[in-house]
């Protein structure tokens, strides 16, 4: 709510409305509540129709300010503009607006120019932002190149915090869509393929949960990737992801090997079974994953479930994990 809202509130709290008093009858509180509409002065009356005037459409408000941010040269307030927009994407139909009037090209040129990294990491900030699960939105950063952008720009090396923006936007830009995620497996694998290296490379935890949280739900939704999955080192990578002191990403990993090694036949009698993938693309994924371990990763795995299980006492998650141990032995059970 920025200043004016809060005003048109208060001015209505005050002036809209009386006290009634105890003892007061129904003749009391209409003498009071005419007394309260007198008492207001004609210069109220002038402030809150002012008030009224100046209030601003989302799409009004966004063209608006897009045209200062298009002329504007000092780097300090091209930030504190773009972080200004991040804030309206709380609201999601700035989003669009923003989008459609002109700042996907905005964004373009403040990610692609040479900017300082300070107006890079806002601009890539206000991009995730606005692109999180809105279809619109998504769909002209496609087509508006934003999305090439930034996965040639994951080809680069970057410093840590723009290597972590440009994962988000990379997510935010294909979450809820299939249509992107598809897009991204035609156009962009050498940066699906870059992925695993940043991810193998990278001593952070938030990054790797990160690109984890990308990595494997492009997996587990796009069953056409299953055949390319080993050669751009995937496979490897989610067994080793097993071992991961963070077990949200041990999970997710757990989750991709399941799904990779699924087929139709196999998973067809249980509706939790993660999409399946062709016998073909199963077989091949299962022979290279028995070679590179995955059968004593599992075993370890299993055992180190079943410890948290024994140490855990909230019913609810007592649940998720008996269900996890369940898959992880049908998985196992599977291979050995």
């Amino acid at each position: 709510m920025d200043n004016t809202d809060f005003s048109l509130l208060k001015f209505a709290l005050e002036y809209t409305t009386s006290t009634p008093q105890e003892g007061d009858d129904e003749a009391a509180r209409a003498a009071r509540a005419a007394s309260t509409v007198q008492a207001t002065t004609a210069a109220d009356y002038a402030w809150l129709k002012a008030a009224f005037t100046q209030q601003e459409t989302p799409f009004e408000k966004t063209t608006r300010l897009l045209k200062v941010l298009e002329n504007e040269n000092d780097t300090t307030q091209i930030v504190s503009l773009l972080d200004h927009f991040a804030e309206l994407m709380e609201e999601r139909f700035f989003a669009t607006c923003f989008a459609q009037q002109g700042g996907t090209e905005l964004l373009k040129r403040f990610i692609s120019q040479d900017n300082n990294e300070e107006v890079l990491l806002a601009a890539l900030t206000t991009a995730s932002i606005s692109a999180h699960n809105e279809e619109t939105v998504q769909t002209l950063y496609v087509n508006g190149g934003i999305v090439d952008l930034v996965c040639s720009m994951l080809l680069v090396q970057q410093t840590t915090p723009v290597t972590h923006k440009l994962l988000k936007c990379l997510s935010a830009f294909s979450s809820g869509n299939d249509v992107v995620e598809k897009y991204l497996l035609a156009k962009h694998t050498a940066t699906l393929r870059q992925l695993t290296l940043l991810y193998a490379s990278s001593t952070s935890l938030r990054f790797r949960a990160l690109a984890m949280n990308f990595l494997s739900r492009v997996v587990v939704t796009q069953t056409s990737f299953a055949d390319s999955v080993a050669s751009l080192g995937y496979l490897d990578l989610f067994v080793g992801a097993l071992a991961s002191p963070d077990s949200s990403i041990a999970q997710k990993a757990f989750k991709s090997l399941r799904k990779l090694c699924s087929s139709s036949s196999s998973s067809s009698s249980s509706s939790s079974s993660p999409p399946s993938t062709s016998s073909s693309s199963v077989q091949a994924n299962r022979k290279y994953l028995l070679a590179i371990g995955l059968v004593s990763s599992l075993q370890t795995y299993l055992k180190r479930v079943e410890a948290e299980r024994a140490g855990e006492d909230d019913e609810y998650f007592q649940e998720d994990l008996d269900q996890l141990l369940k898959h992880i032995r049908e998985l196992l059970g599977s291979l050995e």
